[in-house]
């Protein structure tokens, strides 16, 4: 890609004030052309593709947070009504199903870690 790169950048056009002599729209349009082909097919190799993961607990179900299973089991009333009531817009809202495969999503959306 580097070839590619300096190919184009010795027929770039030059500006106004310092044209380049060795200008040629055709072989400079061939080069940054053959740069983006070769950055596309490279592109797999050098970086990481994002796949979608499902994370879920035992028998598919939820996963057990145990420092967020003990802060809830020692708090008053009160404050698990408030914090019910905080919560509660959120869960609304919020698309969760551990462990079910959904066709929208990218990759392999059964594959469990």
């Amino acid at each position: 890609m580097q070839i590619f790169e300096s190919l184009a950048e010795y027929y770039q056009p030059g500006t106004t004030d310092q044209p380049n002599p060795n200008h040629d729209e055709a072989k400079y349009l061939a080069n940054v052309q053959r740069m983006a082909d070769t950055a596309a097919k490279a592109a797999p190799y050098v970086h990481h593709r994002l796949a979608t993961t499902v994370h879920s607990g035992p028998n598919d179900g939820a996963i057990q947070i145990e420092a967020i299973n003990n802060a809830v089991a020692n708090m008053s009333d009160k404050d698990l009504n408030t914090l019910e009531r905080l919560l509660t817009p959120l869960v609304s809202s919020a698309r969760v199903t551990p462990g079910v495969s959904d066709s929208s999503r990218a990759g392999n959306p059964s594959k469990k870690h």
